[in-house]
Order: structure tokens, then C-alpha cells, then sequence
């Protein structure tokens, strides 16, 4: 398997959930749209149901799959549009889960995509924008933005719920090239 990076440029981004809305079923680019707005695990934004989302507290709720923690954490105007129309579609179809299949294969049942439907579609997106990305690539895109935007490496690491600072910035895809860049902006004599 071949790892995957953060998309480091938000043009590319853009273009990835656009091929997704032409192309792709609305519940196959919502996951995607959510997946760049919230820094969780496919399996982890697979497996939200409609209990995990108030509306009225404005949260959504998780228990990471990987390490079995639970967090809570406020939405952005973007993730909270975004969720509430997979609530009212959840709803309509009487189901819990909110990113539940459209495909007639599915029969109706209230069961979640699957984390191999969702990289097969990035793989295909992955060809035609000439990025490699996966669904590892939500994560890191988020944590990189997060991170280039504050330099507060210490909430990165947390909201992703790494051991480490170097871990995180691995993850992440802090490389020498970001370093640099990093250094020519401060120039003190």
C-alpha cells in the first residue's frame, strides 16, 4: 500500500470534491466533504450515526475506532450544513447512520459505505486530478491546514490523537521544503 500525503494546495481540494459532486452518488461526495472538514478516520466518519450529531449543542460526538477514545467536537457552519442535510436523508430513509449506500445492491439496509468504496473513488479522482490521495488523506489534509495556519503542532497532535509531536508532524507531511519556507519568513538582522 503506498502512503499517502495532505493535499497541501486547497485548488486541488476544491477540485476533488468537484469531480466528486459530477461524478459520484451525493452520499459518496458528502463522505468526501466531510472527510476534509473533520479530522476523524474513514472508519470513524463511516460509522457516525444520528445520534452522534445536536444540532442544538452544535457537536458531534465519536469514539475513535483505532485507539477507543471518545471526543466531542464543535462543528463549522460547513460540517453542521453538511451534517444536517445527512440527518434529514438518514431520517427519511429511517435509518441511523448518516453515509448509508443509495445503490439498489444495498437493498435499503441501514448499513454504512465501505472504506474500500470510498478509496476506490479516490483512486479515480486521485488519476484524473494527478494527485495520489486516499482516505488517509482527509486526515492529513485537515491536520496539515490546521497546523499551517496556527504552528500549534501541540492541538494538532491532540485533535488527531497522536503520541507525539514528531508523530504528528510525519503525519502530517512537514517536510524540509515546509522548514525552509518556515525559516525565510523570519529574518531578525
Amino acid at each position: 500500500m503506498e502512503t499517502v500525503q495532505a493535499i497541501k494546495d486547497k485548488v486541488v481540494v476544491k477540485k476533488v470534491i468537484s469531480f466528486a459532486e459530477k461524478n459520484y452518488s451525493d452520499v459518496v461526495a458528502d463522505v468526501i466533504k466531510v472527510g476534509f472538514n473533520l479530522p476523524l478516520r474513514i472508519s470513524d466518519i463511516l460509522s457516525l450515526k444520528s445520534d452522534d450529531v445536536d444540532l442544538h449543542q452544535n457537536t458531534i460526538k465519536f469514539k475513535a475506532s483505532k485507539t477507543g477514545k471518545s471526543d466531542t467536537f464543535e462543528m463549522t457552519d460547513t460540517l453542521k450544513k453538511l451534517l444536517t442535510n445527512r440527518l434529514e436523508v438518514a431520517k427519511g430513509k429511517g435509518h441511523t447512520h448518516l453515509f448509508t449506500s443509495d445503490s439498489n445492491r444495498s437493498g435499503g439496509v441501514d448499513k454504512p459505505i465501505s472504506r474500500q468504496q470510498i478509496a476506490k473513488v479516490l483512486q479515480e479522482v486521485s488519476r484524473v486530478v494527478g494527485v495520489h490521495i486516499g482516505t488517509h488523506s482527509f486526515r492529513k489534509t485537515w491536520g496539515y491546514n490546521y497546523y499551517s495556519l496556527t504552528g500549534n503542532i501541540a492541538m494538532v497532535q491532540r485533535i488527531l490523537q497522536h503520541r507525539s509531536n514528531a508523530e504528528t508532524l510525519r503525519y502530517i507531511g512537514i517536510e524540509q521544503e515546509d522548514i525552509n519556507n518556515a525559516l525565510k519568513l523570519v529574518e531578525i538582522y
